[in-house]
């Protein structure tokens, strides 16, 4: 998939906008956690709980092992593209009204709420471990999509 963008969701135009240097628009104050998952780690972790019984019924956090700031993510994501990113903050429902043609409501109020889980539980119950850490899954989410892209 497409990374996520700033407006919680997967526009083909994200990546662009950072390399023309377009000022990035972030909800709030930038600071609000976002943790994903490498599709790799993904398929790890339902392949794991398959192969183990005692996993009927339970449920596990499927993440990387930590959170980072959307401020951390747009400069991780430029970075990678040669840039920096210029960052300006504006409430949800101010970013609603100025992106209504292409903003969902649900994919913004989404990206604005906390996700910063705990592995422990998929480690010690299904030995489950990342393969690698957020800041390289973003970095490789971020050159697979140039490729995709043709950036």
């Amino acid at each position: 998939m497409l990374p996520l963008d700033n407006l919680g969701d997967r526009r083909e135009s994200f990546l662009r906008e950072i390399l023309e240097r377009k000022i990035m628009d972030l909800p709030d104050n930038g600071m609000s956690l976002l943790q994903p998952i490498h599709v790799r780690d993904l398929a790890s972790m339902f392949r794991l709980a398959i192969e183990a019984p005692e996993s009927i019924g339970q449920v596990y956090n499927a993440c990387l092992e930590k959170a980072v700031t959307l401020n951390r993510y747009l400069e991780i994501t430029a970075a990678v593209l040669g840039c920096e990113v210029q960052i300006a903050y504006a409430p949800v429902d101010d970013l609603l009204a100025r992106y209504a043609d292409i903003c969902s409501a649900k994919g913004l109020r989404f990206l604005v709420t906390h996700m910063c889980y705990d592995i422990r539980k998929p480690r010690e119950a299904l030995g489950y471990e990342p393969h690698c850490t957020t800041e390289e899954a973003i970095k490789e989410t971020v050159l697979w999509s140039v490729k995709q892209l043709g950036l």
